[in-house]
């Protein structure tokens, strides 16, 4: 939870999400290709915000969920 338009993520955060994300694509078999941020859906929106680590969380994402 955060606005990172204005801040960045901590790195607890970006862990947490990283330990949730697989979880849940294990779960409900969700490849690493459906890792994607809001942004990535139409309509886009600006979420997760300009100072997210989005590109590097979805490089995590393919590197660890084989």
């Amino acid at each position: 939870v955060g606005d990172f338009e204005r801040t960045r993520p901590t790195p607890a955060q970006v862990a947490s999400l990283k330990r949730l994300i697989a979880y849940l694509s294990q779960a409900h078999r969700v490849p690493a290709a459906g890792v994607i941020g809001h942004r990535d859906c139409l309509p886009s929106t600006e979420c997760p915000g300009r100072n997210f680590p989005l590109a590097a969380v979805k490089q995590w994402a393919r590197e660890k969920l084989r």
